[in-house]
């Protein structure tokens, strides 16, 4: 690299930014507060051509002349807009004008959503940190640099808070962290204490040349009204520094997280019993001493450690884990989570595997078998107490969630949800038999006179075949009171002077 462009001093001292330009020296600011580069650093700086990353190139190029540390410039070509192919070259003549190596890539993310079936935004984002890491790796660098600014902290911090997220989503977007635990490899962000305005200016001020991505205009994706929609009125009509506010609540947070982070470290070291690449054994004592947050975070972490990240796992897999862990003598002893994921309580321990094969396909026996025949299965349901109780049916990988309600607690008629059914507790006989259909089974479906055959009634609902032999019966003594995930029966059904309410919710995966 160019490393004769400029002299090498010590980072621990007072840098001067290479002249008296505020926005440079906001980034060697946030450079020393957030400790981002040291001595001789290698660092690879993400360019889309936008004027996020165009900033910072200039901005990293202009400290390079009297920091010690080495930069390339590397661009990704997603091929999805006409507009690519100008950007690609806007980017490499900026890397061969400022003397820094370039490495460029295309790929056809739209065709990797579709393998992968994930959303554009998505694959975009995966394929650009492979290509990031692959680059780094080959070239020997051990840095990679991206232009998320002070405002992408606050548009962040707003989806998240959207979509019910704790405090590891509300801490935003971090200064820097390793691109994989326990490897050398980090991604940072110099521009995060900047603004958008700040980086326009210093645009505008240069006359820099950079791509506007049209797409971010089209407020059909959440992101974009957030920026153009939400922010602005938060701004305009309840705090004129609303995007600092929100970031100062996720510094906060993130400190905060931290603590956290270390905290359940130390708790999962005690639970612990075992830990190999595709098994972790937790103690349930260690577990049920545990505040249930804690409880929650360190299942959180040996899951994270088996699968390599938490992508699809949900409140209600965490929710159906815990249950394990603090519900004792009931049926269930296991849960199967995304991406082979199984935990099984296995007294003492809760035992977290990770299968190569999909659970589904290790419980279901040969394709024809599960083409051609409804398995059979029965489990008993004891009565439930005021925590969820949770059946997991692997015959048909099926999970039936019980909850104990008063009946004022009842939602409005209409409005329960698909899958959702209510008995009146002063009729049931327990425990409930949860079974698969006969060809005998008869019920009165709820609003119906006379019986109806079960089978017969799932093929009038116009329930594929293939679907039908996923429902379940449930019995309260030889009565069958429902069919889970369809109807219940007449006469199991709330009245008037029902005081307890069992819910019922059948869940397919």
């Amino acid at each position: 690299m160019n490393r004769d462009r400029r002299n090498h001093l010590n980072l621990g001292k007072k840098i001067p930014a290479g002249g008296d330009d505020k926005f440079v020296r906001g980034v060697e600011h946030s450079i020393h507060a957030h400790a981002l580069v040291d001595e001789n650093d290698r660092i690879l700086v993400a360019v889309s051509g936008g004027p996020d990353s165009v900033a910072l190139l200039y901005a990293l190029d202009r400290l390079a002349r009297t920091w010690p540390f080495d930069l390339a410039v590397a661009h990704l070509n997603h091929g999805l807009r006409q507009e690519a192919d100008q950007e690609a070259r806007l980017v490499r003549d900026l890397a061969e004008t400022l003397g820094w190596p370039y490495h460029e890539e295309r790929q056809d993310v739209a065709k990797v959503a579709r393998q992968r079936k994930l959303s554009l935004e998505d694959a975009g984002r995966r394929c650009r940190y492979a290509f990031f890491e692959a680059i780094a790796r080959k070239h020997n660098l051990n840095k990679v640099a991206l232009a998320h600014h002070r405002d992408d902290n606050a548009e962040l911090l707003l989806m998240f808070l959207f979509r019910g997220s704790g405090a590891s989503g509300l801490a935003g977007i971090a200064p820097k962290r390793r691109l994989r635990p326990n490897e050398p490899l980090e991604i940072i962000r110099p521009l995060i204490d900047l603004s958008k305005a700040e980086i326009k200016s210093f645009l505008s001020t240069h006359r820099y040349t950079y791509c506007e991505d049209q797409s971010n205009q089209d407020i059909t994706f959440l992101r974009n009204r957030i920026r153009h929609r939400l922010l602005p009125l938060l701004q305009r009509e309840y705090n004129p520094n609303i995007v600092a506010t929100l970031c100062r609540t996720a510094s906060i947070l993130s400190a905060e997280n931290k603590w956290l982070e270390e905290t359940t470290d130390g708790a999962f070291t005690q639970a612990c019993q075992s830990i190999a690449a595709n098994k972790i054994e937790l103690s349930l004592d260690a577990l049920a001493d545990l505040h249930p947050a804690l409880q929650r975070r360190v299942l959180r972490s040996a899951i994270a450690r088996l699968k390599g990240d938490l992508k699809r796992l949900s409140r209600r897999h965490i929710s159906a884990c815990l249950a394990l862990v603090n519900t004792h003598g009931q049926q269930v002893k296991q849960q199967h989570l995304p991406d082979q994921i199984l935990v099984e309580r296995c007294t003492p321990v809760l035992r977290l595997t990770r299968s190569q094969t999909p659970l589904r396909k290790l419980m279901s026996g040969s394709k024809t078998t599960a083409r051609n025949t409804a398995p059979h299965y029965t489990y008993l349901l004891d009565r439930p107490d005021r925590e969820a109780a949770i059946l997991y049916i692997k015959e048909i990988d099926a999970r039936l969630e019980l909850a104990l309600l008063d009946a004022d607690a009842l939602p409005p008629w209409g409005e329960a949800g698909h899958g959702v059914a209510f008995f009146d507790m002063h009729g049931l006989l327990f425990p409930l038999t949860v079974r698969h259909v006969k060809p005998e089974d008869r019920f009165q479906p709820l609003g119906m006179r006379g019986t109806q055959c079960v089978r017969a009634f799932l093929s009038k609902q116009k329930i594929p075949l293939h679907q039908r032999r996923r429902y379940p019966v449930i019995l309260s003594g030889d009565r069958i009171i429902a069919v889970a995930g369809s109807r219940i029966d007449e006469k199991a059904k709330t009245g008037p002077l029902t005081r307890q309410v069992l819910k019922i919710t059948l869940t397919l995966a």
